[in-house]
């Protein structure tokens, strides 16, 4: 099945040309966010405004996503995901440095985008405070 959709409205959503994005959520609608009057917009296939948000003063949006409301973004630090951050978690960040896993969020402890030494320190402090 294709079909199309549009929502057009100057008064609440200008046209962008960079930086802006839509996405369709689960739900069927769409989240929009624009780069230059900074907003982020959930609409329905009817064109229902159902969210509109804009943050204060001089900010841009260049990307977000709309996460459902029981998400439950990863404890940083708890690799193994048991809810518990412990020397198992430290086991599991030590290979992921061996073996040059793939970038995992839980294990970037210092949230410099990289796994390294660094984050091995930071989560033995963590543990250890």
């Amino acid at each position: 099945e294709s079909w199309n959709w549009m929502f057009y409205n100057p008064s609440i959503l200008m046209p962008q040309i960079i930086q802006s994005g839509a996405h369709r959520l689960e739900n069927g609608n769409t989240f929009i966010t624009t780069f230059s009057n900074a907003k982020m917009i959930e609409i329905s296939m009817d064109g229902d405004i159902l969210l509109e948000y804009s943050p204060p003063q001089n900010y841009v949006i260049n990307r977000a996503h709309k996460y459902a409301d029981d998400y439950l973004a990863p404890t940083i630090g708890d690799i193994n995901n048991d809810n518990f951050t412990d020397i198992l978690d430290i086991i599991l960040l030590i290979e992921i440095i061996i073996e040059e896993e793939a970038y995992n969020l839980s294990a970037d402890i210092n949230s410099d985008q990289i796994i390294d030494i660094l984050d091995i320190i930071s989560l033995l402090n963590r543990i250890l405070s």
